[in-house]
């Protein structure tokens, strides 16, 4: 059943872009067939093939289900612009390609990944599709539930394959929490008051940038003790406005990290697509000249060597009988 799982795991989405598929081996050798999502620092999420394989994923994850609307813009105000605006995406959703490129490039297979800020479902159910173990923590009660029927749905749909792990989310506080021993520490930490979650107190979205910052350390703190030696953390972080200050969540992180003991091994840029970026930029870059935002930054750190890291995480596939065995 487990070599059943796998195998239909690597034919259930679209033939047309699956990563390693050792077909495309037989035509063309370039990065994008050797490891689906080319290795650069930039990752152009606007592209034809990372949108049909993120529409793949879509039909089967799901994407805002669970989510409240309305959680980085208020919705107020009068005239074209909020008019516009309303009509946009109102809460941001994790892109489940970027979780595939992660997971498969940063994290053992049958490992264990541990997620601090769980949010939705996404991150859990492309984990668990791709044969890992998931662990999220949220404060939210319901968004936990809702993450559960989105598991539910997944598990009801015939065509889809038995997982080998279901994903499991636990309401806590990953500040007072300590996470379970992991093979990957990997999350998409809230944006300060950018998007207000609950009105919980320990909500890192209630808290002010000074009280943010000592939450959020020892949050990542927690994380980092409970990751292996060896392993690799990765976070989807952005800088962020609160009011009309200028808010540094990267370099945290990355401050962060390295006070728990993790070395700074990479950093990727997401190109995201404009969407209300245009508006905002039409709206505020004259009054204030400041560019609107249109990217997001991975973050990558290891804990212990790089390379018994790389080696825990199995080898990408080099040569035709590679993939195919994969």
């Amino acid at each position: 059943l487990g070599m059943q799982s796998v195998n239909q795991r690597d034919t259930m989405l679209d033939a047309d872009f699956v990563l390693f598929d050792g077909k495309q081996y037989q035509t063309e050798w370039n990065l994008r067939d050797r490891f689906g999502i080319p290795p650069f620092t930039t990752l152009d999420t606007r592209q034809g093939y990372w949108q049909h394989r993120k529409r793949e994923w879509t039909a089967i994850v799901g994407g805002a289900e669970g989510r409240p609307d309305g959680l980085t813009f208020d919705g107020g105000g009068t005239g074209e612009f909020a008019d516009a605006m309303a009509e946009q995406p109102q809460t941001s959703i994790f892109d489940p390609v970027v979780c595939e490129a992660a997971v498969r490039w940063w994290s053992p297979p049958d490992g264990t990944i541990y997620d601090p800020f769980a949010g939705g479902p996404v991150r859990g159910l492309v984990s668990a599709i791709l044969g890992r173990r998931y662990i999220g923590v949220d404060l939210s009660m319901t968004q936990i539930h809702h993450n559960r029927r989105a598991l539910w749905a997944y598990e009801e749909d015939p065509t889809y394959p038995v997982l080998d792990y279901a994903p499991e989310w636990l309401r806590g506080d990953s500040g007072d929490l300590g996470g379970p021993p992991c093979d990957m520490v990997f999350s998409c930490p809230p944006y300060g008051s950018l998007e207000c979650y609950s009105d919980d107190p320990k909500d890192l979205s209630t808290l002010t940038f000074p009280a943010f910052q000592r939450a959020y350390k020892r949050c990542i703190g927690n994380a980092a003790q409970a990751l292996l030696n060896d392993r690799f953390a990765v976070f989807v972080v952005g800088n962020y406005l609160e009011g009309g200050t200028l808010r540094d969540l990267v370099g945290l992180t990355v401050e962060a990290f390295g006070e728990a003991g993790c070395e700074y091994h990479a950093e990727l840029i997401i190109n995201t697509a404009i969407g209300t970026a245009r508006m905002r930029a039409s709206a505020n870059f004259e009054a204030r000249r400041r560019p609107a935002r249109t990217h997001q930054t991975v973050l990558v750190f290891v804990k212990g060597d790089a390379g018994r890291a790389a080696h825990a995480c199995g080898p990408l596939p080099s040569r035709l009988h590679d993939a195919e065995a994969g």
